[in-house]
């Protein structure tokens, strides 16, 4: 992408580029649909005083969405009956458009 916080001096170049994680073989690399980024987890902790601290975050895998179905499959078994009075909602809507959003923009096997 365009860097624009590297650009700005919002995020010092040094910590991006010097990062053991860094794909250099992406630079410039123009992804389908100008979808940089398909997933985005963070892990939230609340201090004393009320504030939100970010304490991780996590874009290679979707794993938070996966914790999430298991808790409901898992809740659904064990409290029936307060899980359909809490009228829960479900995850497929979210799990079939990633799937096709992933479908749509992998590559073809010509490619």
């Amino acid at each position: 992408g365009p860097q624009k916080l590297i650009a700005n001096g919002l995020l010092p170049a040094e910590l991006v580029f010097g990062h053991n994680n860094f794909l250099w073989p992406c630079q410039g690399v123009k992804p389908p649909e100008d979808t940089f980024l398909h997933m985005y987890a963070v892990d939230l902790a609340r201090t004393p005083d009320g504030r939100w601290w970010v304490t991780a975050d996590r874009t290679q895998a979707p794993s938070g969405a996966g914790y999430a179905l298991e808790n409901r499959q898992s809740v659904a078994r064990a409290l029936p009956e307060t899980y359909r009075d809490l009228q829960v909602r479900h995850l497929s809507g979210f799990f079939d458009a990633l799937q096709q959003t992933l479908a749509r923009q992998a590559p073809t096997s010509n490619e």
